[in-house]
């Protein structure tokens, strides 16, 4: 077995642990610098049912020695428990969401940060002063969900994750698992149009259109600048409503890749991309990896070292900060 003996603080501001195994001993430095790690549902699944490098116990272990985390969001949870969806499924989605529970977690609010970020715009623009980061991450797993207001579930205290999460697919079935057929087609048939376009606007002109439709998809007030001074001003700077403008600049390099048709997978990723700002390490599958690659390239504080293909990448980028000598 392992023991851990002699904490104590090391050189640099690192903790030094004693690591007794039987017959040998060995000292192991461990990075005081505590990750958020974003799982996407694929490496979620594949580590929960055993089909990970590691089992759930490994990996909790290697979260727990650096303080890390898993950020969680609806988006990946709901993907988890898709198979409630499908009578004929053998997956137990409660067993899957029990285990998950019991992995450190932070609760990101993935559905909420475009809207936050916006009003965050609007007002540091407002009173001349630089964009104020938002905070996406909540207390509770149902509190991630509604825009705005009280989760509905709210009210009870002692529910878990798996069951919140089957309540709320008793409520609203198709809020559990992957976008249906007709969005996909939605968003094929608004990338088919832009790729129609003969000569489409530019993406810095184009952005004014986007936050006019992200006003009145959040019902927030006009305000009383002009609404193009206020895009022009959050276009400027890719650390501005960073979530938002890192899905921007994705769909459009999707939009020019005439050879690349949107998948069902790609809503996932869509969201996932927004959360790329709020997070340490990230998992998305190489061709989302590769389009946030291209969309950032240039930008002074570039994202995409943080993103990773896989559970075995994060495994090791976990590895690699616990130093033996």
């Amino acid at each position: 077995g392992i023991g851990f003996s002699d904490l104590r603080w090391g050189v640099g501001g690192w903790i030094i642990w004693r690591v007794g195994r039987v017959r040998r001993q060995r000292y192991k430095w461990v990075s005081l610098i505590a990750m958020r790690i974003f799982l996407d549902s694929r490496d979620l699944i594949n580590l929960l049912e055993g089909r990970g490098p590691c089992s759930v116990n490994e990996f909790r272990e290697h979260l727990q020695i650096g303080g890390h985390e898993i950020a969680l969001s609806p988006t990946v949870v709901f993907e988890v428990a898709a198979p409630l969806n499908n009578p004929f499924s053998k997956t137990v989605v409660t067993r899957l969401l029990n285990e998950l529970e019991t992995l450190p977690l932070a609760y990101l609010a993935d559905g909420q940060i475009q809207w936050k970020e916006l009003v965050s715009g609007i007002e540091s623009f407002a009173t001349e002063r630089e964009y104020t980061p938002i905070d996406p991450y909540v207390g509770r797993f149902d509190a991630a969900i509604p825009i705005s207001g009280p989760a509905p579930t709210a009210l009870y205290l002692n529910h878990g994750l798996a069951e919140t999460v089957f309540m709320i697919w008793q409520e609203l079935p198709g809020a559990v698992g992957r976008q249906p057929a007709e969005w996909v087609d939605r968003l094929q048939s608004v990338i088919a149009a832009d790729r129609d376009l003969s000569s489409p606007p530019g993406l810095a002109h184009h952005f004014r259109e986007k936050l006019h439709r992200d006003f009145k998809m959040y019902k927030i007030p006009a305000p009383k600048f002009p609404l193009a001074e206020l895009a022009d001003w959050i276009y400027a700077s890719p650390s501005r409503c960073p979530g938002g403008r890192l899905g921007y600049e994705i769909f459009h390099h999707l939009r020019k890749n005439l050879g690349d048709q949107p998948e069902a997978s790609d809503f996932g990723d869509f969201v996932h991309v927004l959360c790329i700002p709020y997070v340490d390490l990230i998992t998305l599958d190489r061709r989302m990896a590769d389009y946030v690659r291209r969309a950032t390239r240039g930008w002074a504080d570039d994202p995409s070292h943080k993103i990773r293909h896989d559970l075995s990448s994060i495994v090791k980028s976990l590895n690699n900060s616990e130093l033996s000598p």
